[in-house]
């Protein structure tokens, strides 16, 4: 099995249903890495969570199957917060090298810019 992070994953068949909603908007997950901003987006414009878009810097680890663009301090990326302060990020697994899911839980890698 492939490297994992500890992370707080919604229960799948919460959010398999966005992702299939989102799949038809933006085009298959194979297509997602590296068009955070435009998931995170699309899950607001669809009304799939309630939050703000939040541009800033993952500094969380990186599997290393994924190739990714580092820069002082972590990788640009996009995710969505919500009120309560859980992010909630539609493309984290790219990070992971995992089968993509919806991470909703603690900021615990996410440094916001805005």
């Amino acid at each position: 099995m492939g490297w994992r992070p500890d992370a707080m994953k919604h229960p799948d068949g919460v959010w398999s249903k966005a992702i299939e909603r989102i799949e038809i908007v933006c085009g298959p997950t194979q297509t997602w890495p590296g068009r955070c901003g435009v998931i995170a987006h699309a899950f607001l414009r669809e009304r799939l969570v309630k939050g703000r878009a939040v541009v800033g810097v993952w500094t969380g680890p990186i599997a290393p199957s994924v190739p990714c663009t580092t820069m002082p301090g972590g990788v640009l990326h996009q995710w969505i917060v919500q009120r309560d302060g859980l992010v909630v990020d539609p493309t984290r697994w790219v990070f992971e090298g995992a089968a993509p899911y919806v991470y909703r839980g603690k900021a615990d890698d996410y440094m916001s810019k805005t």
